[in-house]
């Protein structure tokens, strides 16, 4: 996957300490206490520090695999229900970390993991 991820300083300039990539998909209990969260599959390190200046705009490009982990999302180009899958960008600064950035991922079935979920849809719905 590819992906292109925008910075933009602010009043002052900051050090940036680590600038990161985790793929998280939702995660629902049952039962006495339902819950929804965000649960994390992978972390993916894509720059070790650097100073972002105030008012700089940084366009970083990334190129990272999805992991084998990722639920799929999409079937024969549909969304399945329930399913969600997301990239958050985090940015350390001071030891302090900011989620400020989470975009939805769609994650489609391989040609071979089609061929093995095609025929059990159709009796699903059938």
């Amino acid at each position: 996957m590819s992906a292109t991820i925008t910075v933009r300083g602010g009043a002052a300039d900051v050090e940036v300490e680590r600038l990161t990539v985790l793929p998280v998909v939702r995660v629902e209990t049952q039962g006495d206490h339902e819950a929804r969260f965000n649960d994390r599959v992978d972390r993916i390190d894509l720059e070790k520090s650097f100073t972002l200046r105030a008012g700089e705009v940084r366009t970083e490009r990334a190129s990272f695999d999805i992991p084998s982990e990722m639920p799929l999302t999409h079937f024969d180009g549909r969304p399945l229900n329930q399913a969600y899958s997301a990239v958050i960008t985090e940015l350390a600064i001071d030891n302090a970390v900011d989620r400020g950035d989470e975009d939805p991922l769609e994650v489609h079935s391989l040609p071979s993991q089609a061929t093995v979920l095609r025929p059990s849809r159709t009796s699903a719905s059938g």
